[in-house]
């Protein structure tokens, strides 16, 4: 379904991203991580249309889409949230999705409004003032109603669990593992929560400095004590497995500190140390 590749994107003097190739098809749920301005949301303009790639293409059902404007790609089926959720002021939750709906096939299924209303908990929000009267989580959900109210094949996902507690993510998690069964779309997230995507997901691509370094499978599971583990990130084959018992708390890639440090790259595989929050006996 979408086919990335040698997509390089320059500002200036600044190359934001260089020579990013990969694919996807719509069975499938991908995650895209990587350090904070590694160029995950710089790919997703060049994606859903918001930026032009210097160099390079983006294909979609075969198609090379490099220069079709935003709405052009929404019409095909491309849709996207942002980090910040953006609703439209001055219109109800329903006229909303009405416009984005309109935007995206150029027409209005009121039904199929409903459905989504349905799906995505905000029928009791309907007719309610989409910019005052939202929560952080319902602010979300309508981000998310909104593109699906396009109609997308494919979905991308900045960070839209950003902000929640444990139980919003939860929340999230099982509705995107519904709407990915129930409506049949492909997913590309961008997620910094690896519990998250090592639920959800059933690829990882790691982004750093603009570069993919990593495309390959993670499991992680389980937890007693406070542990650290290296683990190799293959980008072929099964990738890494951690037969524990517990709750990751971040992934480290390389040597370094936070949440993200610089990724070292041996052989082909990136080491990745997992640090895992352990359940007491």
């Amino acid at each position: 379904m979408l086919k990335l590749d040698g997509i390089t994107i320059q500002f200036g003097g600044l190359t934001a991203l260089k020579d990013v190739s990969f694919s996807m098809g719509a069975d499938q749920v991908v995650g895209l991580v990587g350090p904070n301005g590694a160029g995950k949301t710089t790919l997703f303009n060049a994606i859903s249309g918001l930026v032009r790639p210097t160099a390079g293409s983006v294909s979609f059902d075969g198609i090379d889409i490099s220069r079709q404007p935003l709405h052009m790609r929404a019409r095909i089926g491309i849709g996207r949230t942002f980090q910040i959720p953006q609703p439209m002021h001055e219109l109800t939750v329903r006229e909303n999705l009405i416009v984005a709906q309109r935007f995206g096939n150029g027409k209005v299924d009121h039904a199929r409004i409903d459905e989504i209303l349905a799906f995505m908990d905000l029928t009791a929000k309907a007719e309610s003032d989409a910019a005052t009267s939202l929560a952080l989580q319902e602010l979300k959900r309508l981000e998310v109603a909104k593109a699906l109210a396009t109609e997308p094949k494919l979905l991308l996902l900045d960070e839209v669990l950003a902000g929640l507690e444990t139980s919003g993510k939860r929340y999230f998690t099982a509705k995107l593992e519904d709407m990915h069964k129930k409506f049949g779309i492909g997913i590309l997230i961008i997620e910094h929560d690896i519990e998250t995507v090592s639920t959800l997901c059933h690829r990882v691509v790691v982004l750093n400095f603009g570069k993919v370094i990593a495309d390959g499978t993670l499991t992680l599971r389980g937890v007693s004590k406070p542990v650290s583990l290296e683990v190799t990130f293959k980008p072929e084959g099964d990738g890494a497995t951690l037969d524990v018992a517990g709750t990751l708390q971040r992934l480290d890639f390389g040597v370094g500190t936070g949440d993200y440090a610089d990724t070292s790259v041996i052989g082909g595989e990136v080491k990745v140390t997992a640090h895992l929050q352990l359940a007491a006996k």
